[in-house]
């Protein structure tokens, strides 16, 4: 039997879902993180590098990056895969923090802030020692424009080197100009970066008109437009 006030309920809270459906308002959300990997990128510009930077420091002729792990009092190399100029998810070991004193020097840190360094004497690059701070500068007659020297200022003519024959990093002050001693820079490019929201515009049902008797059901449909909308869920 119908029940003509129910069926006038039921039609008109139809209506208003109907008049909701059609207007256009954001649905507020949360930027998702993205779970892509990190990329260290090369850089030939020394200007890119700012307080916080993340690099890791490579060695261009023996592909070997310079590790915070140490095997007896020297830095430890890694091979790295660089493809396009770029390093996918090098791992956290590879990974150093630029800084700068209060004279612009280059400071190189781990993710503790400690600062690599060498001491009063000897070319293993210890952490938190005295002459922590270091230049770097282009190699002038390199092809590529890729490649720098890094020289540590507190004992000038000590530069970075890989020492290929001893399978390690160390620094060193005779015939600094060979290819041990050119680095590159691959500068991280962080991609686990809050994104921004793609917002609703509108909401539309999948019936513009239903007629109901009392005890029945339907479920209504609702399409969330754009489709790319973060979240589509309705409150």
């Amino acid at each position: 039997m119908k029940k003509n006030l129910g069926k006038k309920l039921l039609s008109v809270l139809l209506v208003l879902v109907m008049l909701f459906s059609s207007m256009i308002y954001p649905i507020k959300t949360k930027a998702e993180t993205k779970t892509d990997n990190q990329t260290a990128e090369l850089i030939t510009d020394l200007s890119l590098l700012k307080e916080g930077s993340k690099i890791v420091i490579v060695n261009k002729a023996h592909k070997k990056a310079l590790s915070q792990t140490y095997n007896g009092y020297y830095n430890s190399g890694v091979d790295v895969a660089v493809s396009n100029n770029k390093i996918a998810d090098p791992s956290q070991d590879l990974i150093w923090t630029i800084g700068f004193d209060s004279e612009g020097n280059y400071q190189i840190k781990t993710a503790e802030g400690k600062k690599l360094a060498l001491g009063a004497s000897y070319s293993s690059m210890t952490l938190d020692e005295v002459n922590d701070k270091w230049k770097i500068t282009p190699v002038s007659d390199a092809s590529d424009n890729d490649v720098f020297f890094i020289e540590n200022i507190g004992r000038p003519g000590q530069v970075m080197e890989w020492f290929s024959s001893s399978n390690r990093w160390s620094c060193y002050n005779n015939n600094t100009t060979g290819e041990l001693f050119q680095q590159q820079i691959y500068l991280l490019k962080n991609d686990s970066q809050p994104s921004d929201p793609v917002l609703a515009s509108s909401v539309t049902l999948d019936s513009d008109a239903l007629e109901l008797y009392e005890g029945d059901t339907h479920q209504l449909k609702a399409s969330v437009s754009p489709a790319d909308t973060t979240n589509k869920a309705l409150s």
